[in-house]
């Protein structure tokens, strides 16, 4: 089961149907490259493609200068985002990553359920049950393909959901701040906010890691104090750059009336509580 309709759910979803793995593509996206009709917010990519370069373009040789194009078997459908740039420039605009994306799907024959919102993960024996607005699909193996992009707020039965994020600054770089609202494996729900040492793509990538490292963790571990330890184990283990971050998690679960809360920091400021009265 692959999640998404960005570059990385697209090219796994290829390479799984060349080796005949049997699997499904879903998306809350209408088309292929949705993150793309928003992102990045200063309209080109970091990665280059030369669309002059001393190799032939559908060669194994020129994906050194293409670090754009998804990578096929089929070398017609290899190179194509140089053959959709407008030349000003060796950055991709997001207009034209999401047409090379596009294009790819389309060439290849990728298909993919579009407007499927996932909403949930349960497990489901040796497996996972995923929910979505057009029903539960079940799988032994789940792919989360999704972006750096601002995280869904799913509908909590009985409890308003809001959330801003505005960043400081000049907004030049990627910051570290994150947020996410989660259903978790237990029947409860998870809330996180967190914040990464630093700014730009090294930052981004730790916002990751812990996104979805935390929500892993929260399909296997009730404790918000287990879950913010899995996650700390995770960083130390996978960054060598002594960044970190603080993050606090809290375990919310329905109750008649009300709601039980729990709450863990690691490094965070504490939450605040604003009750009925103000």
């Amino acid at each position: 089961m692959v999640v998404g309709s960005g570059p990385g759910g697209l090219q796994l979803s290829y390479s799984l149907t060349h080796l005949r793995v049997p699997h499904a593509v879903i998306s809350a996206d209408p088309a292929p490259g949705g993150m793309f009709r928003r992102w990045p917010f200063f309209q080109r990519l970091l990665s280059w493609t030369k669309p002059f370069a001393p190799f032939e373009r559908g060669t194994r040789f020129y994906e050194r200068y293409d670090w754009n194009s998804l990578i096929p078997d089929d070398d017609r459908h290899r190179a194509i985002q140089p053959r959709l740039m407008d030349g000003t420039s060796y950055f991709p605009s997001r207009i034209e990553m999401e047409q090379n994306i596009a294009t790819f799907a389309r060439e290849t024959g990728i298909r993919v359920r579009y407007g499927c919102r996932w909403t949930g993960t349960t497990r489901d024996g040796e497996g996972f049950r995923l929910r979505t607005t057009a029903g539960d699909y079940r799988a032994r193996v789940v792919v989360f393909a999704f972006g750096l992009a601002e995280p869904w707020k799913p509908e909590i039965p009985g409890i308003e959901v809001a959330a801003r994020y505005q960043a400081a600054g000049l907004g030049t770089e990627v910051g570290g701040d994150f947020y996410d609202l989660f259903e978790t494996g237990t029947g409860g729900w998870g809330i996180v906010m967190g914040d990464v040492c630093g700014k730009g793509p090294e930052a981004a990538a730790v916002t990751g890691l812990a996104r979805y490292t935390i929500r892993a963790a929260a399909m296997r571990e009730r404790s918000p104090a287990a879950i913010l330890a899995v996650l700390n184990d995770a960083i130390r283990q996978q960054r060598e750059d002594m960044r970190f971050a603080t993050v606090a998690y809290v375990r919310m679960e329905r109750r008649e009336g009300f709601a039980d809360v729990e709450v863990a920091c690691g490094g965070h400021p504490l939450p605040l509580v604003i009750r009925r009265d103000g």
